[in-house]
């Protein structure tokens, strides 16, 4: 059973008898009401299907759910490993007619989706021209030259894309998180990647990441915004670049090596990001800890210097700082400055 067939009565009396009956704009609005409930159904009948129904189990989600989920169908099919008999099944039947409600033209949704209905009939050498025309033309991010040297031995790619995955400036957002459902394909498409997985590849990248990220709090939001929406799909492509935190066979130790301070890196970010003037004196204290972070034990000081200037006070019954684990340096220092009597 697939889709359609699991979620029968759901289908006619919610989305069709209830979202149907509205205007297009009233559609979205109610279904986003409803849409955590839709996206679970979605990933139980897709973790039920086989790889022979794959097909139908695609153009049922298609014409049910396009208007609703136009990025996150197209970015599912897009992952998908051997797309291209899925693909075509779909441009054979009806694929161009149907509604699809993209969130910008800067999504990967609406870029693979003009590229498909251009397509009569759809190979593995369409992946790979889309892949480089993005790449190359669109992002303008790699040469032709970097293109062609990366499927030998070097590794320019490696070193463009870590360049540009954390470039901090805002306005690009959209087209980094764009690049990087490219990227994914790229390490789960090309032999070069992935047979066997390329510990070297892997290596410098997370090696120039690591160089990269520090203090950049552009790139955890867009880590963040990845993190969560890649947790949410039905699709789970065998590598995730910057997301993967999983055990293999196939890791060498100086690939975990360098991706261990990745995390250590994004937590610290968290850290500095979550930590402001709301944040409660105990959690601040917390942060003073020795087991904490250079960085983080010094924003945490600042911030709880600036609430003092802001005559924010703790009650000393509040909390016991004896109890926590603070260099003893800085116990006189909260002693004196954060308690009112």
């Amino acid at each position: 059973m697939c889709f359609e067939q699991e979620n029968k009565n759901f289908i006619i009396q919610i989305i069709y008898s209830k979202l149907n009956k509205l205007d297009d704009l009233e559609r979205i609005v109610e279904y986003n009401k409803i849409r955590n409930e839709v996206i679970k159904r979605v990933k139980k009948a897709y973790s039920n299907c086989d790889r022979i129904r794959l097909n139908i189990f695609y153009e049922d989600i298609f014409r049910i759910l396009s208007l609703y989920e136009s990025d996150y169908l197209i970015l599912n099919l897009f992952l998908e490993k051997n797309n291209t008999e899925i693909i075509n099944h779909l441009l054979k039947n009806n694929f161009d007619k149907l509604t699809f409600n993209f969130k910008s033209n800067k999504t990967l949704g609406f870029a693979f989706y003009t590229y498909l209905i251009s397509k009569d009939n759809f190979t593995d050498s369409d992946i790979n021209k889309f892949l480089k025309s993005q790449f190359i033309e669109k992002l303008n991010l790699f040469s032709e030259i970097d293109w062609k040297t990366e499927t030998v031995r070097n590794y320019p790619l490696m070193t463009a894309y870590s360049s540009y995955i954390t470039d901090d400036n805002i306005e690009l957002f959209n087209e980094r998180k764009l690049s990087f459902h490219l990227f994914v394909k790229l390490w789960n498409h090309y032999p070069e990647f992935k047979l066997p997985f390329n510990n070297t590849k892997a290596i410098m990248f997370y090696k120039n990441l690591n160089q990269l990220i520090e203090s950049n709090s552009q790139f955890y939001i867009l880590y963040k915004t990845l993190d969560d929406l890649y947790g949410n799909l039905f699709v789970s492509p065998t590598y995730i670049p910057l997301l993967d935190n999983i055990q293999r066979d196939e890791y060498k130790q100086g690939y975990l090596n360098h991706r261990k301070p990745f995390f250590d890196n994004i937590s610290i970010l968290e850290n500095m990001i979550n930590l402001n003037l709301d944040t409660d004196y105990l959690i601040l204290l917390k942060k003073l800890t020795k087991d904490n972070h250079d960085k983080i034990v010094t924003k945490s000081k600042s911030i709880i210097i600036e609430k003092i200037k802001n005559f924010v006070y703790l009650k000393r019954d509040k909390i016991d700082i004896y109890s926590l684990n603070i260099d003893n340096k800085d116990i006189t220092f909260l002693k004196q400055k954060i308690y009112y009597y």
